[in-house]
């Protein structure tokens, strides 16, 4: 367009959300002499009002007919002859229509409706999942079903797909969008090796069995991983961490106000549930090897696995809060009180519940009591720690209390990055360096 007009670079300008302030660039455009042309993707769609667009240049495919719409609909403003001479000073007459050039063969595409999903709108998610392992092939059971786990998608957090994904063995939306190309008309048409036809042809009775064939090809890649009974329960465990049911028709009414009476029992539960927990996944709790263990390196691993350790507490309605404090209710005489907020602490809680430990302490509070006993002992000979040796060492302490050991990289992160890094360690510490880092994460976890 540039060279075609010979304008130079102000009078045509991309407009997409990574060029540099795109609303002004835009405001430019509805409001000002230049750009008098605009080359954009998205930002022409709806929420776009720029009444004087004389010609619509379409130089890609659009396939849905909403979008299509909506694009069209930015030419369609109205504009009298004095409002358009403000942008378009050689305009000769009011803006009473619009040209559309097609480039690429929009106008005459196929064109997809948007869909609507949620056809069962009062039928549980967790029923919609076991039609589908009954291989349902109604096409709003599944359709529906896949509007939950997109619904679903979008309220997960990033730990909690990486974990779906693990779990299921496709991603969220990939499951969505299997369930939704199971009755998408091209993608059965793709699956068969055939072509769509634009002008409605019928296909011929040989190409209509190989599109039955491909359309059942798909609706069992669609519904396969509902077949997996664990699957089925994940998806649902999950959902209910993310939904809540209000009854605004059986509405609660005050009996008592009074102190709760039952703390005990409810934490004698809420313990039977940890303590059953542990026995369900004792061979991943023994696969940790966080009991004594001296081997410093593999504790990355296992901070990883203490996460997906978390998770699946999550979702029986565990907290390692919650489980700390029905400790305390029980046995108040073995639990010290602490900041319980840290995922470490989980380590004692398991050590605990196994009877590796007859106390149950924070475990920064170990962590804590380790670093004073070793700095004691490393501090009673002639050679003292400075006090700029100490700040290092009390902010290594504070790394291995939240991530059970520190490695030199580590040294690079924040907060060490503003003390001056894995160079700054090097001058404070000497040769001793990589000495006092090993001897730490033995003796601070020990």
């Amino acid at each position: 367009m540039r060279e075609e007009f010979g304008e130079g670079n102000d009078f045509c300008k991309k407009i997409t959300y990574s060029v540099e302030k795109p609303e002004k660039v835009l405001n430019d455009f509805r409001t000002g002499l230049n750009p008098r042309i605009a080359v954009t993707v998205d930002m022409i769609a709806t929420g776009t009002d720029v009444k004087p667009i004389e010609c619509l240049i379409f130089m890609r495919d659009v396939r849905s007919e909403n979008y299509f719409e909506q694009m069209k609909g930015r030419g369609t403003r109205t504009l009298s002859k004095e409002e358009l001479q403000l942008v378009t000073p050689d305009a000769k007459e009011a803006k009473d229509h619009f040209i559309i050039i097609d480039a690429v063969g929009v106008t005459k595409s196929r064109k997809m409706q948007t869909r609507v999903l949620e056809y069962q709108p009062y039928t549980s998610t967790k029923d919609l999942m076991m039609s589908a392992a009954c291989d349902s092939k109604n096409p709003e059971i599944l359709t529906s079903l896949a509007n939950r786990i997109i619904r679903l998608n979008a309220r997960m957090k990033p730990s909690e797909r990486k974990e779906f994904e693990k779990t299921v063995g496709l991603s969220a939306s990939a499951v969505a969008q299997n369930l939704l190309d199971a009755f998408d008309e091209e993608k059965i048409y793709q699956q068969a090796g055939l072509t769509l036809s634009e002008d409605g042809e019928e296909p011929t009775p040989e190409e209509q069995v190989q599109i039955e064939s491909a359309s059942d090809t798909l609706l069992q890649k669609a519904v396969q991983p509902f077949h997996k009974p664990e699957t089925r329960e994940f998806i649902e465990n999950i959902r209910k961490n993310h939904e809540q049911l209000l009854d605004n028709v059986n509405i609660d009414t005050l009996l008592t106000a009074d102190y709760a009476s039952n703390l005990a029992g409810n934490a004698e539960k809420i313990i039977a549930d940890f303590h059953r927990f542990i026995e369900e996944n004792k061979n991943e709790i023994l696969a940790l090897r966080i009991l004594y263990d001296q081997r410093y390196k593999d504790r990355p691993m296992v901070l990883e696995q203490l996460k997906a350790l978390a998770e699946k507490m999550k979702q029986l309605r565990l907290s390692v809060k919650h489980i700390w404090n029905a400790y305390a209710t029980l046995h108040p005489e073995k639990v010290k009180s602490g900041t319980i907020a840290q995922l470490a602490d989980l380590i004692s809680l398991i050590r605990f519940e196994m009877g590796v430990s007859k106390k149950l302490q924070p475990f920064s509070a170990r962590v804590d009591y380790n670093f004073m006993q070793w700095t004691l002992r490393r501090n009673a000979g002639a050679v003292h720690f400075t006090d700029e040796q100490m700040k290092w060492l009390r902010a290594i302490k504070d790394h291995i209390s939240a991530s059970l050991s520190i490695e030199p990289e580590d040294l690079e992160l924040n907060p060490f990055d503003s003390m001056g890094g894995l160079g700054k360690i090097y001058q404070v510490f000497g040769d001793c360096s990589q000495e006092i880092l090993t001897e730490m994460n033995l003796e601070l976890v020990a």
